[in-house]
């Protein structure tokens, strides 16, 4: 039921149409090269088009995203296309300290858009309004990585800016004022520009589409149980009622979309966790069945309890680990601040 219900949700959603950032439907190549990233040491660069990562193959942002932020803490292969030659780079994918989610320092080429201006801030006197996109600075391509210490290097000092507003380019001259810090700040909010489509499928096509998300989202979390019994990935990765209810408030202010998303994952979780074989789950239940079934003779009672009594133990203890986790998240040094030994 709870796999159907999954489902179910997945159909509604999609039936009702999906707001994807468009860029995660284009080609995987490089717009941004964090400097001093992974990426930037493995020599990856701007315009290179990822083909594969660890043998499989991306075909957009969206899969590379999947493949490099589900390999935390590890080294991943990447085959990638420069120009006419095809070559290889074996990349070290560092976690984000709070989720540990993998990261390498590439990006779609994302441009910086004004989220709102301050009255009377330097940036409003120059006719910059929010909404617009900045070009560049001084001649010098803007991004979102880049953006802040161009303007903070430059108190007092004229710096041009070509932005575009409705389509249309046009220039004007912004002097940064000093804060309290010493470094320039022109009065605004900067936010990174990515724009949105709604993709909508039709019933058929809404059906199928959940099929494979199910499917996916199901490899993908037999793959993170895998890396974690191999030593791949972090326990800290899992999350109990506090991350749940963190998660849930984040997705319900986008919108009810994003929501039932995150209800249809955590259901389409408990339907394949309480499937493992441990005692205490319905999975150690059939476990025993088939065993039973195999030797053609019954496990007494005796030690039906003691499996079970086991399992549940073992399941108390993980709903402990989750907890104590979600705290630690809360945490300015995260584990270190609870075990600072």
């Amino acid at each position: 039921m709870n796999v159907m219900l999954a489902i179910f949700i997945l159909t509604i959603i999609n039936l009702n149409g999906v707001e994807i950032e468009s860029y995660k439907f284009d080609l995987p190549r490089i717009g941004i090269v964090k400097k001093g990233s992974p990426a930037d040491s493995a020599g990856l660069k701007t315009k290179d088009l990822i083909l594969e990562v660890n043998g499989n193959k991306v075909a957009n942002w969206k899969d590379l995203e999947l493949e490099i932020g589900s390999n935390p803490d590890s080294k991943i292969d990447i085959v990638f296309k420069r120009g006419d030659r095809r070559l290889k780079a074996s990349v070290d994918v560092v976690g984000d300290k709070k989720f540990n989610i993998g990261e390498i320092g590439i990006y779609w080429d994302f441009k910086v858009q004004i989220y709102d201006v301050l009255p009377g801030s330097p940036a409003g006197k120059s006719g910059i309004k929010k909404g617009d996109l900045i070009e560049k600075i001084n001649n010098i391509r803007i991004n979102p990585l880049n953006v802040f210490n161009i303007i903070a290097k430059n108190p007092y000092k004229q710096l041009k800016f070509i932005l575009k507003r409705n389509g249309k380019q046009f220039e004007t001259i912004v002097i940064p004022k000093k804060n309290s810090k010493g470094n320039g700040e022109i009065g605004v909010h900067l936010i990174r520009y990515s724009p949105v489509k709604k993709v909508q499928y039709g019933l058929i096509g809404s059906v199928e589409k959940s099929f494979k998300d199910i499917y996916k989202l199901t490899m993908l979390v037999f793959n993170a149980f895998r890396k974690m019994i191999i030593g791949k990935l972090s326990a800290k990765n899992l999350s109990g009622p506090i991350e749940i209810a963190k998660f849930s408030q984040k997705a319900m202010a986008s919108g009810f979309s994003d929501f039932f998303m995150l209800i249809a994952f955590i259901s389409l979780q408990l339907g394949i966790v309480n499937l493992f074989p441990i005692p205490a789950l319905d999975g150690g239940h059939m476990m025993i069945y088939m065993i039973e079934a195999i030797t053609r003779k019954e496990f007494s009672m005796k030690v039906k309890a003691a499996l079970i009594n086991t399992g549940f133990f073992l399941l108390l203890l993980l709903m402990a680990f989750v907890i104590i986790n979600d705290i630690a998240k809360t945490l300015p040094n995260g584990w270190n601040s609870l075990l600072p030994f």
